[in-house]
């Protein structure tokens, strides 16, 4: 019966029409301990997708959203879903206060807050602010003290000789800085993962860029959500950002559905002496109750796509409470 616990939650109903139940499911199972610790993958005998991130031509672990990758020959295997809790990358050799990293480097998966979150990296910065997005529409460049600077982030090999923090912010795979910056503290922001789909394929029928070559497909080609969905690029998307560290490994985790409380664990966090009242971006106007209402069997069906999603988001809300419960909150 364990061993076919994840398959059977998720076909049990338990998540029912609304996405508010799952998340609520999830804090409950964790809650009570439901979420065992298992030295398997969680999803034994599912079949992973083969597939090959799109990256810069220097193959510097950058993951583009704007093109669909060939097939691999290789699989990815989720050797960190429900894994033994580990301590952050920042700290675990030389147990860094994550409070006094000099560096923040912020893996922004897109549709989770990333944009709103810049905001708070800007406030708790004094040094440089790296943007690094690699090639695409979305703009990359080095920001020292709030003005754009020709300085190359490369040429900045200590950091921890800056008199200030700094910060790396973009969307790339976490393991890209792991040997540069070993003393670097990791955040991320998850998102329920039907929700957080839903979210990019809703904004970009809203403010369509038919420069990018994947919401031009999806624009002109009229995809509904689902066939988005079954794109295998959009697929178990948190699960490869986050790859090979998995959530146990941040210093940091926000869960975009508790923004305001993720915010404060932030604060108490890496930034205790800052305060910040972020602006928030790229809402959508039209989803009501925090949720989008899709039609029945949708969600279910587009979770079954992402169970790597599933699981990493599970994960990430169980580091979320081991930290809040940590400093108080």
């Amino acid at each position: 019966m364990r061993e076919h616990f994840p398959t059977l939650f998720f076909r049990a109903g338990l998540l029912g029409r609304h996405a508010s139940h799952f998340y609520h499911s999830l804090i409950r199972m964790v809650e009570v301990g439901l979420l065992r610790v298992r030295k398997e993958p969680a999803w034994a005998g599912v079949q992973v997708e083969d597939f090959e991130l799109a990256s810069s031509s220097k193959n510097d672990g950058n993951i583009s959203l704007t093109s669909e990758p060939p097939v691999s020959q290789q699989r990815e295997a989720s050797n960190t879903v429900f894994s033994r809790p580990e301590e952050p990358v920042s700290s675990a050799k030389e147990k860094i206060n994550p409070a006094e990293a000099k560096l923040i480097i912020s893996i922004h998966i897109p549709k989770t807050g990333g944009t709103t979150f810049l905001d708070v990296l800007q406030a708790s910065t004094q040094e440089f602010l790296y943007l690094d997005y690699g090639k695409g529409i979305n703009p990359s460049g080095v920001y020292r003290n709030g003005q754009r600077t020709n300085e190359s982030f490369e040429s900045i090999v200590d950091i921890d000789s800056l008199p200030g923090r700094s910060a790396i912010h973009g969307h790339f795979r976490a393991g890209k800085y792991r040997e540069k910056f070993p003393r670097a503290a990791y955040v991320t922001w998850l998102r329920d993962p039907v929700e957080r789909l839903a979210s990019h394929y809703f904004f970009w029928q809203r403010t369509p860029f038919m420069d990018d070559p994947l919401c031009n497909r999806v624009i002109t080609e009229k995809m509904t959500f689902e066939d988005f969905a079954r794109l295998e690029i959009a697929r178990n998307v948190q699960h490869r950002f986050l790859s090979p560290i998995g959530a146990d490994g941040f210093a940091f985790v926000g869960i975009t559905e508790e923004y305001e409380r993720s915010l404060e664990l932030f604060r108490r966090l890496i930034s205790p002496n800052t305060t910040f009242a972020p602006k928030v971006q790229n809402t959508n106007p039209e989803r009501q109750c925090g949720f989008y209402d899709l039609p029945s069997g949708v969600r279910e069906r587009v979770l079954a796509l992402n169970q790597l999603d599933a699981s990493t988001y599970i994960n990430g809300i169980r580091r979320f409470r081991q930290l809040c419960e940590r400093v108080g909150i």
